[in-house]
């Protein structure tokens, strides 16, 4: 495996929390310095969008055919921006504590947040409105991630526990105890019938996605596991750490590759705490709490 660090996007002055896609070739960015800032990864350089909020970003999620960006902060709001007018059209105020993370679920004009607060809400990504809000458990509800045709999500919560929810009916069909302590991550495997969990742990976990029965754990990192991401062709997947470490194991039989830290790649030096591997350019990038986002190229 060859592992290149191509360049580190360095103007937050705050930890990184999170990546997404902008569908266009590039990435916006939230941070700890409360500015979602948008990448272009053609020369790796800030680009002219940069939106302050009153407090930490610690989520995005970005609607494109409406040119809106969702952004969720340490305070609870959920802060809507239009990127066509550059103004804030709206500002949600369904939680009580930090907003972990929001998706956006294209077939059914959807946005879900999960927060510190234990619930999660959906809200109407056209009349930008909240439909339902969900008490999932008394701790954080750590992050949402959704299957390939947008029928199911699968949500992280703080007290262990994953919960797999019908995205038609915005109802629960299962809960398991997935970590002994918090359970950060979970995954739907691209190619299998599994899914992936990782806690606070340091375990990752295979589960499979039918009758939700352990496949295997493997005790992956040091510390904390805060995120996990498949490349583009599916046959690898990353795992970030706050043991500042980035590793890439095998999709299909999940044996380690390559352990991507500081000291051998001039990795971070911080917790890593969000991943994105880009379908367009096959960037794998990495945000951490040493406030830069790092752009690595991973060939076999």
């Amino acid at each position: 495996m060859i592992i290149k660090k191509i360049a580190v996007l360095a103007a937050h002055t705050g930890g990184v929390y999170s990546i997404i896609d902008d569908f266009d070739g590039n990435i916006f960015s939230g941070s700890s310095d409360r500015f979602a800032t948008k990448w272009d990864l053609n020369n790796f350089s800030n680009l002219s969008f940069a939106a302050q909020l009153p407090a930490q970003i610690y989520s995005l999620t970005f609607i494109k055919n409406q040119n809106i960006l969702f952004a969720g902060t340490f305070k609870g709001f959920i802060h809507i921006l239009n990127l066509n007018s550059n103004q804030e059209t709206k500002i949600l105020s369904n939680h009580q504590a930090a907003i972990f993370n929001l998706q956006y679920v294209e077939n059914k004009n959807l946005v879900i947040a999960s927060s510190a607060d234990g619930c999660i809400s959906f809200i109407d990504s056209i009349e930008l409105k909240t439909i339902k809000i969900l008490k999932l458990c008394n701790d954080k509800v750590r992050s949402i991630r959704i299957n390939m045709d947008e029928t199911i999500a699968i949500i992280s919560c703080g007290d262990g526990t994953v919960r797999v929810f019908d995205l038609a009916e915005m109802k629960q069909l299962q809960e398991f105890e997935a970590h002994k302590l918090s359970a950060n991550i979970a995954v739907f495997h691209p190619s299998k019938n599994q899914f992936i969990t990782g806690g606070r742990d340091a375990y990752l976990r295979i589960w499979n996605s039918e009758s939700f029965e352990l496949i295997s754990e493997i005790p992956a990192h040091n510390f904390a596991i805060y995120d996990i991401a498949f490349s583009p062709d599916n046959n690898l997947y990353a795992t970030a750490s706050r043991d500042k470490t980035i590793k890439i194991w095998d999709a299909q039989t999940h044996q380690l590759y390559m352990r991507i830290d500081a000291e051998k790649f001039k990795g971070h030096v911080g917790s890593v705490n969000c991943l994105f591997w880009h379908p367009f350019k096959n960037y794998l990038l990495s945000g951490s709490d040493d406030r830069t986002i790092i752009v690595w190229q991973i060939d076999i």
